[in-house]
């Protein structure tokens, strides 16, 4: 098994994404570098990639939320890890410094994703994605409906889970050149 965020310049924002809003918020006192904030503290940021990196994310991302569903699993987050780089473009990476494999287009640059703007890095991952949507995640699902959007909370049965993470995070990252 392999560390997501295997990478080779630091990470300054943490988000464990789901898709979801119903208490996905990292309380204020409980925010500083380390970390993970939620959905609703993403607060709609789009990430620009290349539109090459973009297609093949998401295909990884509906094939992999694919399986955890034909396995009935649930719960699974995207972790996404950011850098910024402070003083604009990152040079090109030398790929004998990259942490990460050669063969992985996720980490090919600096251990993750470049942006277009080649000003920030994106580490990614599915973690948590061994949870069983048994009879406790359904009666998790079914009192939690009956005081929010049951669309909106986080355990939805496998199918509804994996159609919303995937509609979600074909949103966050943007195709540019």
């Amino acid at each position: 098994m392999q560390n997501i965020f295997l990478n080779a310049v630091p990470i300054l924002e943490t988000f464990d994404l789901k898709g979801s809003t119903v208490n996905r918020s990292t309380p204020h006192e409980l925010r500083h570098l380390g970390v993970a904030l939620k959905d609703n503290d993403f607060e709609g940021r789009k990430l620009p990639i290349s539109a090459v990196t973009r297609d093949l994310l998401v295909s990884q991302l509906e094939a992999d939320s694919k399986l955890l569903t034909r396995f009935n699993l649930n719960d699974y987050s995207f972790l996404l890890g950011i850098h910024k780089s402070l003083d604009g473009p990152l040079p090109p990476d030398d790929p004998s410094r990259s942490p990460g494999p050669k063969y992985n287009l996720f980490q090919k640059e600096y251990g993750g994703i470049r942006s277009s703007s080649g000003a920030e890095v994106y580490f990614v991952g599915i973690i948590d994605c061994l949870t069983d949507y048994g009879i406790k995640k359904m009666g998790e699902h079914i009192s939690k409906s009956v005081l929010y959007d049951s669309r909106q909370v986080s355990c939805v049965p496998p199918g509804e889970y994996q159609k919303r993470y995937n509609e979600y995070l074909g949103s966050v990252f943007t195709a540019s050149e």
